[in-house]
């Protein structure tokens, strides 16, 4: 059993990768079978291959070796171990086990053979990419970056999007330290946001494999507005000033909203509100939802919800407002900023067929518009209803992951094994094991770190991108071959010798002790 995880990739330091000298040991174990004894050969990463069957071929057990490559997945050995083990009780065989990182507790037919030694690490351990919660056309990146070194480290950071430079971010890690950063950048048009650790010594960095890491930037879902005002100078400008935003303006009160947006309503409301996201600002008249009462003189702030999303950064109680109309809520409401009076100034009715948000203060003689709290209160509203049903595609870890799909088309290949995920950079495919219990989500198996594109035999369907990165601090630690050192055996305490030549060296010991014996009688 061959370890080919992600950390067998570490270069020793005269120049060898683990996985190399693993290979090496397993050669010359197959160099000492005897014409009696048989062997099989698999590697394990994330999942276990079989690359030759028991027999007793040293040739076809070679060529096997030649078949195993380095992955860029987590190890699971123990998963790996408990099939092994299975299947040697039914042959009475031995499992030897060639890592860097053998478990602790292995059952009686598993013999290690500890491969490499203790060596300074430097990784990104934990990489994600989120759309802002207020700004859609934001993206915020985490990234961790850990030492595995006896000494402080300099390194630096290179941020690209679309291999095109954006950011570099020069730093010193602490010896076993961590560092921890969010990053803003531009959605733009979306595309591949890739970071990359450099350090300055290459001598603290034996794996390459965890210093580069990437996200999918989304390309923000345009919001088509609808602003139906007769005047809304203010209004109309603010809300156009959302990048994100396609606004259309008209004096009409369509019967029904755009599902996927959000209808303004200017200085009047319908007696039945159509079905969508609506933002009534100065309503009328009223409706199912309210009733209208006295005009609110001079309304004073004295309650505003500032934990909610909406009104993050935004300040109304120094605000000049003239009058509000007076309004009743009726039925389930949340107010999210109440006057003195008791009458709200802004306040939400949540519906299943869209949320409908009502503004009450008379905007043309406030001076609210020309405070920075007017835009980016609209902005607030506006990225909510863009960012409804829309998630983020989150970096998977490689090996075995769980990958949700973001179209009904995909979720069909899925469903039909029909789906397949292609490595950008090595057009390695890896095929769909299946859905999860909630048909949302596909399993696969993804060993290398990188770019996949999510396919389907169909040229014309949707295609989904996923970020892969290895992110796994333990095999990013190369110091715990230390820790298991005990454990390890050495090549010629794990591989034996056949009885054969152990029979034939005690035969020649006798044969040579005879023969002394009798040369001395003779001499005597």
């Amino acid at each position: 059993m061959i370890d080919n995880s992600a950390s067998m990739g570490a270069v020793d330091p005269e120049g060898t990768s683990r996985l190399e000298k693993a290979l090496e040991h397993a050669g010359n174990v197959i160099n000492t079978l005897g014409p009696e004894q048989q062997a099989a050969v698999f590697s394990t990463s994330a999942d276990s291959v079989v690359h030759c069957g028991l027999t007793h071929h040293a040739r076809t057990l070679r060529q096997s070796l030649e078949e195993i490559s380095q992955t860029e997945s987590a190890g699971r050995l123990k998963d790996a171990i408990e099939q092994a083990v299975q299947l040697a009780d039914d042959v009475d065989a031995t499992i030897l086990l060639l890592t860097d990182s053998p478990p602790e507790n292995l059952p009686d037919p598993v013999a290690p053979i500890l491969i490499g030694t203790e060596a300074n690490n430097l990784a990104i351990t934990q990489f994600q990419v989120r759309t802002s919660l207020s700004t859609p056309d934001i993206q915020h990146a985490f990234i961790e970056v850990r030492s595995f070194c006896d000494r402080a480290s300099d390194i630096e950071l290179e941020y690209r999007v679309n291999d095109q430079l954006v950011n570099v971010i020069p730093l010193t890690i602490e010896p076993d330290g961590s560092w921890t950063h969010v990053s803003d950048h531009p959605t733009g048009t979306g595309g591949i946001l890739t970071v990359t650790l450099s350090p300055a010594d290459d001598s603290l960095d034996a794996l390459k494999l965890d210093n580069i890491a990437c996200g999918v930037i989304k390309a923000p879902a345009r919001l088509p507005v609808t602003l139906v005002t007769k005047g809304g100078w203010f209004l109309g400008h603010a809300i156009d000033a959302c990048e994100f935003t396609d606004l259309t303006v008209t004096t009409q009160i369509p019967n029904q909203a755009d599902p996927r947006g959000l209808l303004v309503i200017d200085a009047d409301s319908p007696g039945t509100l159509p079905p969508g996201n609506l933002l009534i600002v100065r309503p009328r008249q009223a409706t199912s939802l309210w009733d209208i009462s006295e005009q609110v003189p001079e309304p004073l702030v004295e309650f505003q919800e500032s934990d909610d999303r909406l009104l993050q950064h935004v300040h109304l109680k120094n605000v000049l407002m003239p009058s509000a109309v007076g309004i009743s809520p009726k039925g389930e409401h949340q107010r999210l900023v109440d006057s003195i009076s008791g009458s709200p100034l802004f306040v939400r009715f949540p519906r299943e067929e869209g949320d409908v948000y009502v503004l009450t203060i008379d905007i043309d003689h406030s001076d609210l518009p020309l405070r920075t709290a007017f835009p980016i209160l609209l902005n607030n509203l506006m990225s909510k209803i863009a960012m409804k049903g829309s998630d983020d595609d989150a970096a998977v870890a490689t090996g075995t992951t769980v990958i949700p799909l973001n179209s009904d088309s995909l979720q069909a290949a899925a469903g039909s094994r029909k789906l397949t995920a292609v490595h950008m950079a090595s057009d390695y495919v890896a095929v769909c094991g299946g859905l999860t219990a909630d048909r949302n989500s596909a399993r696969f198996s993804l060993p290398y770190a990188g770019v996949w594109e999510l396919q389907t035999q169909d040229s014309d369907a949707a295609r989904q991108l996923i970020a892969c990165n290895l992110a796994d601090a333990s095999e990013s630690n190369l110091k715990q071959v230390s820790t298991v050192k005990e454990q390890g055996r050495s090549l010629r305490q794990s591989s034996g010798q056949p009885w054969f030549l152990l029979l034939a060296v005690a035969c020649l010991i006798l044969v040579l002790a005879e023969w002394t014996a009798w040369h001395r009688r003779m001499i005597a």
